[in-house]
């Protein structure tokens, strides 16, 4: 969608859930905004404890919004622990409250969704699709069915509003052990390439005429599997262009050779399939911009490098996000269509080891000095990548 602000909750140990989130909020919505996405990340135990921790979040949602008055978020719970002494972050998505955008909230098969729409644009943006089966050990029959599952449902959304997969702009996808390797229908499966081919087996069905969706493929400690999706649709007869961005130092990701993806094809693919997402995405009406940066990595080509080396994968991880926004320049038709880096805030860090934190943050401060930086534990879809960065940048575009 066109216009948004994105704000960072902190909530420490001992800090009352309700009464810090209800005092964010009003806050927040006292400037005429509808806060319609929300992304809570948590430290969990096992799956049985995310469950619990999840049901009791949304029944403190619920009685919330309540009390505030106002519609409860499409919220997506991400098993990733928070480091920086956090319990949990929540990275709330807030957008003008006028005349011109209509909100609607809504609901198909339990997965709640946000359509907002105005005379250019209709945008779609859902929570997360949670597995029907809650309990605290998966199979990777178990994780293939929610994939597809998920998926489907996203695609059913989209249809009854009008779209379709390839309308996404910006997907985020959360995997449980994503660097599993199983043995599993005739072959060694890797848990991020039976998602890479479930998701194609999807997109195969459309044809992406402005790209691949900007994305982010990414472990998480718990919950199975997680996918939530921001998509757009132009009205006939408005100017809303929608671009991908490459980066011309990497590969893109859907022309990757056989020799970087991991295991066997799942049936009926005869070979591995790539991932389906650009670099960037633009985003772009008469009066905002908005620019999507995927999940970023120490990547050159199609190769990971710097392999062990924390410091020289962050600063070529920021590079490559750089280079994305250079290109992004390179195409613009003029100048408020140009970005700096430091236009992008927040900026997510998923990290492998907590202990690299500070080095990371460090190096990253330089880069984006006075940005709200945040980081995450988890592993990253390469076993020798130490470190994935994204970020999103919105602003005014001048007439």
């Amino acid at each position: 969608m066109v216009g948004f602000t994105i704000h960072i909750l902190r909530l420490y140990s001992g800090e009352l859930f309700s009464s810090v989130v209800s005092d964010f909020l009003s806050k927040h919505l006292l400037k005429h905004r509808i806060a319609f996405k929300a992304s809570v990340f948590v430290n969990s135990e096992d799956n049985n404890n995310y469950f619990s921790i999840i049901n009791i979040l949304n029944q403190e949602f619920d009685i919330l919004c309540i009390k505030i008055g106002i519609e409860k978020p499409c919220i997506s719970f991400i098993s990733q622990k928070p480091l920086d002494e956090n319990e949990i972050i929540i990275e709330f998505y807030f957008a003008e409250s006028n005349k011109a955008n209509k909100f609607c909230f809504k609901q198909i098969q339990n997965v709640r969704y946000c359509v907002i729409e105005n005379d250019a644009y209709k945008s779609v943006i859902t929570s997360q699709v949670l597995p029907l089966q809650k309990q605290n050990t998966y199979s990777i029959l178990h994780l293939l069915k929610h994939i597809d599952y998920s998926f489907s449902i996203i695609q059913l959304i989209l249809l009854t509003e009008g779209m379709t997969l390839s309308n996404i702009v910006r997907q985020w996808a959360f995997i449980e052990n994503v660097l599993n390797l199983e043995e599993f229908d005739g072959g060694l499966k890797q848990y991020y390439q039976l998602y890479s081919d479930i998701r194609t087996r999807y997109f195969n069905q459309y044809y992406f005429t402005n790209g691949f969706p900007a994305a982010t493929g990414i472990s998480q400690e718990c919950g199975l599997f997680s996918l939530d999706v921001i998509a757009m649709e132009a009205k006939e007869g408005n100017s809303i262009s929608i671009v991908p961005i490459t980066n011309p130092k990497q590969v893109n990701a859907y022309e990757y050779s056989q020799s970087i993806l991991v295991g066997s094809p799942l049936r009926p693919f005869t070979h591995k399939t790539t991932p389906k997402f650009e670099r960037g995405k633009v985003v772009r009406s008469n009066q905002k911009s908005v620019f999507y940066i995927s999940g970023t990595s120490s990547v050159i080509g199609e190769n990971s490098v710097f392999i062990g080396d924390i410091v020289k994968q962050t600063e070529q991880s920021v590079n490559n996000i750089e280079l994305i926004i250079e290109k992004q320049n390179e195409i613009a038709t003029n100048e408020s269509d140009c970005f700096s880096i430091l236009d992008f805030n927040p900026v997510r860090v998923y990290l492998n080891d907590p202990a690299t934190k500070d080095v990371v943050k460090t190096i990253l401060m330089k880069y984006f000095p006075a940005k709200e930086i945040y980081f995450l534990k988890c592993k990253i879809c390469r076993i020798d990548l130490l470190l994935e960065i994204e970020t999103t940048a919105t602003k005014n575009i001048s007439m």
